[in-house]
């Protein structure tokens, strides 16, 4: 028995007792091909609303946290030790007393620097 497709109009074979089939081959199978749509309930609803809501609190931490560390000062390494206590420390870091190790030559000559600057 031949039936016209609902929407295409082409007509399409079916048998007498299936009066079920409104649609050709083609057509019944675009239908269910999936496609993305918006989301309409079930599990997911208010998903996005959570997330967003999750987004404004990690924002808003972010932003104090800027704020704190804007406040936070350190105070620059010279404006903490005086002449002499510069020269202890050069004495103690000297390196005859560590090998003539890299890092306590290093460390000697940045205080001989800020010590002659």
């Amino acid at each position: 028995m031949l039936s016209k497709c609902q929407k295409c109009g082409i007509p399409f074979e079916r048998e007498t007792g299936e009066t079920w089939k409104k649609l050709c081959l083609d057509c019944w199978k675009a239908s269910k091909k999936p496609t993305v749509q918006a989301c309409t309930g079930g599990r997911d609803t208010g998903i996005e609303d959570r997330l967003r809501a999750d987004l404004e609190t990690w924002r808003s931490r972010a932003i104090r946290a800027e704020a704190a560390l804007s406040l936070h000062r350190c105070p620059a390494t010279t404006e903490q030790f005086n002449a002499d206590e510069l020269k202890t420390l050069r004495r103690l870091v000297h390196p005859d007393k560590h090998g003539n190790s890299e890092a306590a030559t290093r460390l000697t000559q940045k205080l001989n620097a800020m010590l002659s600057g």
